[in-house]
């Protein structure tokens, strides 16, 4: 019997295959996916329900259309909706990447520890090593990979909606069992700055 492969990535989806977005015509194995001649993964946490998954695809759509061959890289959506129909209609609107079954989302997120979505996690394809989880707002600073893949970067994000002053604000969507938990947090250098709002639907 061969030894477990040393990549998480490859032992997380252990004899899978990747969809592509013509998914009835095409199945390729993982190995063939990211083999030889690609440099990185980026595994797209997302779902159709997630308003800045929605906003976020079609800029990460751009960005893999003009730079995906040039950098030598791939990405794998990772869905994260909750039916195999709402699956097929958010991928039908993504590019000609890859997806993978839904059935191994779990063991996917539990190797690289992902709590929200969105997340674009950039990987190095030879070890499955983790090069940076901040792929998103990587992307969101430097649209022309000038830096992809970005190691070693530390990237900012501020958000100002109605917020008390000197206010930083944070979002997120995490799944909790069956339920969904929605968060903001406003964190600022007063005390009045720092509250928390959560919603559970």
């Amino acid at each position: 019997m061969a030894a477990p492969s040393p990549n998480p990535l490859i032992r997380a989806l252990a004899g899978a295959s990747f969809l592509k977005r013509n998914r009835v015509a095409e199945l390729v194995p993982v190995e063939s996916a990211i083999g030889s001649n690609t440099n990185h993964v980026l595994l797209y946490f997302s779902a159709h329900w997630c308003p800045p998954c929605r906003q976020f695809t079609p800029i990460l759509s751009k960005f893999y259309k003009d730079h995906h061959k040039s950098k030598n890289f791939e990405v794998v959506f990772c869905s994260w909706d909750r039916t195999e129909d709402e699956f097929s209609t958010y991928f039908s609107t993504h590019p000609d990447w890859l997806a993978i079954d839904r059935s191994l989302i779990d063991n996917l997120a539990t190797a690289y520890n992902i709590q929200t979505i969105p997340t674009l996690l950039v990987l190095d394809a030879k070890t499955g090593q983790i090069v940076t989880r901040q792929g998103r707002l990587g992307v969101a600073h430097d649209p022309t990979a000038k830096e992809f893949p970005w190691r070693g970067h530390s990237f900012t994000s501020h958000v100002n909606v109605n917020a008390p002053k000197n206010a930083v604000l944070i979002g997120g969507v995490a799944t909790v069992g069956a339920s969904l938990l929605l968060w903001i947090f406003a964190q600022g250098n007063t005390k009045a700055a720092n509250t928390a709002a959560f919603a559970r639907a």
